[in-house]
């Protein structure tokens, strides 16, 4: 019953925000019960005829489950040690075009699809997900460790070492682990009829954001943000 009811609410808000769009679909699958924490940083990318975005929501479409709020790549996640006006704070002040408009493009190399569960083998979050993989190199690491030291501060004063080597990915869809239906061959499906997802070379960084993502995705909001182009 306790299901159902989360389908129907979520259905709801679905049909009445996409309702312009012309475009509602319904959702077949509980809403992603994962709640995510802290305040993170996204990298936003450019985009052809805004194939990212239209290969979301296609996806969430297909499978009935909620789209991913914006296309993106995240930079830093989770970041729990400062409040709300701290994180606004050094984001408007410190994370500046000057200082980030030459980051590199990022590169996609390859598709993942995968399932985990907290506190399984390592896992700490209970949910599946698709994701096309990125390239880093020591160009990326170095603006990492920037973006690192501007929220953590030097040194790792706040006891937050950053895990390297930086591994970037594009979110196509989350769902819940159980009988999860993101899977591999929908993922290469999609992929086939959205070529340039991979196909193309390189995307370049169009603008950095600072995003509340503490609570479940439906809760996410996005705080500040600057263009890169």
């Amino acid at each position: 019953m306790e299901r159902k009811s989360a389908l129907l609410v979520a259905n709801t808000l679905i049909d009445a925000g996409l309702r312009e769009k012309q475009s509602p679909w319904l959702l077949k699958r509980e809403p992603l019960r994962f709640e995510f924490c802290g305040y993170s940083i996204w990298l936003e990318i450019e985009e052809k005829n805004n194939d990212v975005s239209n290969a979301i929501n296609q996806f969430a479409q297909d499978l009935g489950v909620l789209p991913i709020p914006q296309a993106h790549v995240t930079a830093l996640y989770g970041m729990d040690h400062i409040d709300e006006d701290e994180a606004r704070y050094r984001f408007i002040n410190y994370v500046t075009p000057d200082k980030f408009s030459s980051w590199p493009p990022l590169k996609p190399v390859g598709i993942a699809v995968d399932v985990e569960y907290a506190g399984v083998n390592g896992g700490t979050m209970d949910m599946a997900w698709s994701e096309i993989t990125m390239a880093t190199s020591s160009a990326h690491e170095e603006y990492l460790d920037i973006l690192h030291n501007i929220f953590y501060g030097p040194k790792s004063l706040h006891g937050e070492d950053r895990h390297k080597p930086w591994m970037p990915h594009l979110s196509l869809a989350y769902d819940n682990p159980d009988n999860s239906v993101v899977t591999l061959d929908h993922t290469t499906d999609l992929l086939a009829q959205n070529p340039s997802l991979l196909q193309r070379a390189h995307r370049k960084v169009t603008g950095i954001s600072l995003w509340r993502t503490r609570g479940k995705m439906t809760e996410w909001e996005k705080l500040e943000d600057i263009s890169l182009i």
